[in-house]
């Protein structure tokens, strides 16, 4: 037994010192190579600028290097620092700002054969829409036969007048809300539930009776009900069509004390469908307590207007509103404090219906883009510092990728730099940098790296590094004084 043991105790000993040498070794690889391919200009432009990149290396997503890189003159000298860290990838960088949206109708949810959703075990709560959805499908559950699948459009009009207004977390779904809110809301933004729209529901049963599928949508037109046999492998889901949402994320800016909001729903033609109670504009609406119980007696409309809303951001103390003012696209910035208004400018002039507007925020700086390369970037207090274009016309290929230069936009993995007559364009997917000033582009580059692997690291052939797509800016970007 004392042999037995003697061995035990060496073999954890023995199995420390790997795991402690692999760690000791795995930590002393630091050395990262970064290659730069010039799209246009020249590097010496972007003089005093740093990259600061995330990269991890494959198939392991714990080990990475963060690297910092000065665009100086002369050969490329990245700073890396390597990191193992088991819990790297659950690092997520989400926004948990409050939104201002409809509650959402649609979901597809199923179980096994012959367990039931609606028995009192499975599901009888939608989580993350209205609970309309499973009074309806209840209803149609009730008459729909063993062995078949139902499909029946619904009036949403037999179940409520209107639609309800919410909080929601941004990309984190329905947050815990006080119900009184809600109705609060919706009676601040009044929006009638159409005549012909309906809830379209598909109910599967077994032939024992069990509800094993239930699906729902939002429909602007009404069928006949249909009845099929039941076939479990033929199940196709219903989409919701679109004309009832608001991108509660982009008409919404949560605030001191309050939230920004300009919610608008509009038809095909154009013509706004909220009944609004104050009017419409740029509404404040505080709150009484850190539960977001709204203080209705001050809710107030401090910028009037009926233009079409596009952007609500706030930061530096400044709320700023881009609205759709016939073909131009017009900015008002609102000092949050005071309430009062600021300044209000033309961002583009003739703008084609139907072009998408993207916005990067980043401290108190926003980038406007439109479909056609132009580009608006303001800066808080200070509106409107640099006007320019991005070029739709030639395609870049890197990384695996062929683009143009506005796929370098996106609020998740856009960063921004500003110097003061320089702006700095970093994408971290697409690994490029671009500088502009006033007189247009300076320099565009893509940034390659790779870890300089030791011939007998261990993972030497595990080599190649990524950028860390689960970080929201894997690439930043910064003008050192």
């Amino acid at each position: 037994m004392r042999k037995l043991a003697v061995f035990f105790t060496a073999l954890v000993l023995s199995l420390a010192l790997l795991v402690t040498a692999g760690v000791r070794l795995l930590r002393s690889q630091t050395e990262v190579e970064v290659r730069e391919v010039v799209f246009s200009g020249s590097r010496d432009a972007a003089h005093g600028l740093t990259v600061d990149l995330t990269a991890t290396v494959q198939p392991w997503r714990l080990l990475a290097f963060d690297i910092r890189l000065p665009l100086a003159e002369g050969a490329l000298a990245p700073e890396t620092d390597f990191v193992y860290d088991p819990e790297f990838v659950w690092n997520y960088d989400w926004d948990r700002n409050l939104a201002l949206t409809l509650r959402s109708f649609g979901m597809s949810v199923s179980s096994m054969d012959d367990v039931d959703l609606l028995d009192g075990s499975g599901v009888t709560v939608n989580t993350y829409g209205d609970d309309i959805d499973m009074t309806v499908a209840g209803d149609v559950a009730a008459r729909t036969d063993p062995g078949t699948v139902r499909t029946e459009w619904v009036p949403l009009r037999n179940y409520m007048d209107a639609f309800t207004w919410t909080y929601a977390g941004s990309r984190l779904g329905v947050m815990e809300t006080i119900l009184a809110n809600d109705a609060k809301l919706s009676r601040l933004f009044y929006l009638e539930v159409p005549e012909n729209c309906c809830l379209q529901v598909r109910i599967a049963k077994t032939a024992r009776g069990a509800v094993v599928n239930i699906q729902t949508g939002i429909v602007f037109d009404r069928e006949e009900t249909k009845v099929e046999p039941f076939e479990s492998e033929k199940q196709s889901f219903i989409s919701t069509a679109e004309g009832l949402s608001v991108d509660g994320l982009a008409l919404t800016a949560q605030g001191d004390g309050g939230v920004w909001a300009y919610p608008s729903v509009r038809d095909s033609e154009g013509r706004e469908q909220i009944d609004y109670a104050l009017g419409p504009g740029l509404t404040f609406i505080p709150f009484r307590s850190e539960n977001y119980n709204i203080d209705m007696e001050h809710v107030r409309v401090v910028y009037p207007t009926d233009e079409e809303p596009l952007r609500v951001t706030l930061d530096g103390g400044v709320v700023e509103l881009v609205t759709r003012a016939g073909e131009d696209y017009a900015l008002t910035a609102v000092d949050e404090e005071s309430k009062e208004v600021l300044s209000r400018v033309t961002l583009f002039e003739n703008v084609p219906a139907g072009t998408r507007l993207e916005v990067v925020e980043q401290d108190d700086l926003r980038l406007y883009v439109v479909d056609d390369g132009r580009f608006v970037l303001t800066k808080a207090r200070r509106g409107v510092v640099l006007t320019g274009r991005l070029d739709t016309e030639r395609e870049y290929a890197a990384c695996g990728y062929t683009h143009t230069m506005l796929a370098l936009i996106s609020e998740d993995m856009t960063d921004l730099a500003w110097d003061g007559t320089r702006l700095a364009i970093a994408h971290g997917n697409y690994q490029e940098v671009a500088v502009y000033d006033a007189a247009g582009l300076l320099y565009h580059a893509f940034l390659d790296y790779s870890p300089i692997w030791n011939a007998r690291h261990p993972l030497s052939t595990h080599g190649d590094a990524y950028p860390d797509r689960y970080k929201a800016h894997p690439m930043r970007v910064s003008f050192e004084n």
